[in-house]
């Protein structure tokens, strides 16, 4: 996907969708393509499925305030608020300022 391959990477999230076992990583490259594809409505609900696979993994969290931050600046610090709540030995207070 870096690379700018997008169907290889398309072909890579079939296979990882295939896995017995689903993982946060997987649906967030999902989320990756359809962002590379500029389908901003695809990627978010790609990083919410992810939030909510599994609450505790950052990275869905830091992908959605990621998108967010350009159009809804206070939607993007509520993603990270929650993420701070749920794992507060994460340092996301820096995210949060950072968008501010």
């Amino acid at each position: 996907l870096a690379a700018g391959k997008i169907d290889a990477a398309k072909d890579f999230w079939k296979q990882a969708r295939m896995a017995k076992q689903i993982s946060v990583e997987e649906i967030c490259l999902g989320g990756d393509i359809y962002l590379k594809e500029n389908d901003q409505a695809g990627a978010i609900k790609q990083y919410r499925r992810a939030m909510f696979f599994n609450r505790h993994s950052p990275l869905g969290y830091t992908k959605l305030a990621n998108l967010l931050k350009k159009t809804d600046v206070e939607h993007a610090a509520l993603v990270l608020d929650t993420l701070r709540q749920l794992r507060p030995e994460l340092k996301v207070e820096y995210q949060i300022a950072d968008l501010y």
